[in-house]
């Protein structure tokens, strides 16, 4: 009954989309379908373990299964309990075969505690070659030791960022287990809490601490797993694909159930049916060929979101053939259609919409591309959209740019494993977001207020040119000038010297003493507090300024002298004695 109701779904959807009819709400609700994770999929219709273990029978590659026999190591599953002793998820671990009879297995984990030993059938989805699941991480727990950062699967099933504090062999009734006393803190000089040894971290404190065999699934390299909200980028078992054989009727295997992830069987039958009525093949010619409008049902910006979205949701049961066929296909098209919408598209689609095109290619490159290069291709094509936000003419999209482009830079700043702060700024500069920005005739007020987060990176990564400094300074001499001062202001403690001095100069130099205003003044005192060249007198400079304005005789102001007083005795308070002293000695010569 529930199969027959969403092919009718489905029969109609491939109608409408066919005639060129897009109602958004219709498509809307026909991409629920399309998710496996929803409570339809997740609960009901699973294909039993029992199935899925005799499909490795059926096909070529599992030969090595019937050659299995005692002592020979595989690669297993262990699953993990939590502190009530319920099992919540699993891992892959290296095991050893102790005993064989007929097709059951009985399998030792020798760096698990023996109570982590089971039975499993040869024929299992739960096991795997020898180092084909392990091979890399075995090699990476082999260097772990005391103080190495990484992440940790606490006892109520959480990853965290964790440190090692020390590496012990346990006993257990006569295995020696290598184990790790895993702390569920990370130390950094900003923490929020100190240890006994004051020592700040980050975390929960030491009795947390919880003692881990130091080959557990349990632990992960750094940043791996604590960073992320779901186990979508674990590794996907395709063993299943060489094995499925074709729907009655269908000339290809079009989707596989996957272990672990979705073993729904109505699902599958329905993403298999879908792509064998040509459901694929329809939009990405819609993607790549329709012609966008602005008419009731046709197609736009919202469409391409949520058509890409419902052919990205499957991705993980796609046949390893299906997604490297068609896969690329749809990323390529979407990229187009998405960074070359005209200004008026851009205009009506909704955040939501160009998030949900991002998520779907990123969705579609998990299975095409390897980690760190769909990571990479990813944040570039968000930074595609924020420069094409950046440069439209409607100033609600502008405003959108400038903030995902400093959510990308906050982001790669605490994870910077997509790309390097130098890769983000020579991408800037490349496609002329500097002059979109600082250019007095280009940017504007909204703008302007929200670049601190790009100086800041320009500073830290040292690329901060005299041209490009001298391009933001100018925009003081227009009526943006409050926000410049107030941007420098709160990126004083990242200014090079050299940054100091031009500012300082351009203050001092270049601006009659009656144009003085406070903000002249404040500006000049927060980048006295955080100059990096003490040595220099950097300090006394901006002092000695504020000083020959409060003594001229010139100044006429008394409002001016009044804020050089309050901006003086701010940054001589807290000076130490001997510095006082030596200033005043030079003040009244």
């Amino acid at each position: 009954m529930c199969g027959a109701v969403l092919e009718g779904f489905l029969n109609l959807m491939l109608q409408e989309l066919r005639a060129g009819h897009f109602n958004q709400d219709f498509l809307f609700a026909c991409r629920q379908m399309f998710d496996y994770d929803c409570m339809l999929h997740k609960f009901n219709f699973q294909i039993p373990d029992e199935a899925l273990q005799a499909l490795y029978t059926k096909g070529s590659g599992q030969a090595w299964r019937n050659e299995l026999q005692e002592g020979d190591m595989v690669d297993a599953l262990l699953h993990c309990c939590d502190r009530s002793g319920a099992s919540r998820g699993s891992g892959w671990s290296q095991a050893r075969i102790a005993k064989v009879e007929g097709d059951c297995l009985q399998l030792e984990y020798p760096t698990e505690a023996r109570d982590a030993d089971r039975a499993l059938d040869r024929w299992s989805v739960e096991i795997a070659p020898f180092e084909s699941r392990t091979r890399e991480t075995w090699e990476w727990r082999k260097t772990l030791k005391a103080e190495a950062q990484l992440d940790a699967l606490d006892d109520s099933f959480k990853w965290l960022k964790a440190t090692i504090v020390a590496i012990e062999d346990v006993d257990d009734q006569g295995r020696v287990v290598p184990t790790a006393t895993v702390g569920m803190r990370i130390y950094v000089a900003s923490g929020a809490r100190h240890d006994e040894h004051g020592r700040t971290y980050d975390g929960w404190g030491d009795r947390f601490d919880e003692q881990i065999p130091l080959y557990s699934p349990r632990l992960s390299p750094f940043l791996s797993r604590s960073t992320k909200t779901s186990t979508e980028d674990d590794e996907l078992d395709e063993s299943l694909d060489d094995v499925v054989k074709p729907d009655e009727g269908h000339s290809r295997v079009w989707a596989v159930p996957r272990p672990r992830r979705c073993t729904s069987s109505e699902y599958v039958r329905h993403v298999s049916v879908f792509c064998h009525r040509g459901g694929l093949d329809s939009i990405l010619s819609i993607i790549e060929t329709t012609e966008a409008t602005d008419k009731a049902e046709g197609f736009n910006l919202c469409v391409l979101a949520i058509l890409l979205s419902l052919v990205s949701l499957p991705a993980v049961v796609y046949h390893k053939s299906v997604i490297a066929e068609y896969a690329p296909k749809l990323i390529a098209a979407s990229k187009r259609r998405l960074l070359s919408a005209p200004a008026r598209a851009l205009r009506d689609v909704r955040r939501e919409h160009i998030e949900a095109i991002v998520k779907a290619v990123d969705n579609l490159s998990k299975r095409v591309l390897e980690k760190a290069e769909r990571e990479k291709e990813v944040e570039i094509l968000k930074l595609e959209v924020a420069l094409l936000c950046l440069n439209s003419s409607y100033m609600e999209r502008r405003i959108q740019g400038i903030r995902d482009l400093n959510q990308i830079i906050k982001q790669n700043r605490s994870s910077s494993t997509r790309f390097t702060g130098k890769f983000l700024v020579e991408w800037m500069q490349t496609h002329g977001v500097f002059e979109v920005l600082f250019d007095a005739k280009k940017t504007h007020l909204q703008l302007v207020q929200r670049c601190d987060e790009i100086l800041k990176l320009l500073l830290q990564e040292d690329m901060l040119s005299g041209e490009l400094l001298q391009l933001f300074w100018d925009l003081t001499r227009t009526d943006l000038k409050l926000e410049v001062y107030k941007i420098i202001s709160d990126c004083s403690f990242y200014f090079k010297q050299k940054h100091l001095d031009f500012l300082f100069d351009k203050i001092s130099l270049e601006i009659p003493p009656e144009k003085l205003g406070m903000e002249e003044f404040t500006c000049l005192s927060e980048l006295g507090k955080y100059s990096k060249d003490k040595d220099a007198g950097f300090q006394e400079k901006v002092a000695q300024f504020f000083w020959d304005l409060i003594v001229s005789r010139d100044t006429k102001n008394l409002e001016l002298i009044d804020n050089c007083v309050q901006k003086y005795r701010e940054m001589v308070r807290y000076w130490d004695l001997e510095k006082k002293e030596g200033m005043l000695t030079r003040l009244l010569n």
